[in-house]
């Protein structure tokens, strides 16, 4: 005679993530001014006084 017996077999169901590398570009932003000058000597740098033409002395006395 036959005997029924039960086996019981564990299923483990496992929900798995990959995880896939995307890059993400980030920027960082810098401002820099620059000003640019022309190298002057001493001699050509004068410490006189310029002289005002006729033209600008004249219009200076009609306001």
């Amino acid at each position: 005679m036959q005997q029924i017996v039960p086996v019981i077999h564990p299923i483990k169901v496992v929900d798995k993530v990959h995880c896939i590398p995307v890059q993400q570009h980030i920027y960082k932003w810098e401002n820099e001014e620059e000003v640019g000058c022309a190298n002057v000597s001493s001699k050509s740098s004068s410490s006189k006084p310029k002289k005002r033409s006729a033209n600008a002395s004249r219009a200076r006395k009609k306001r």
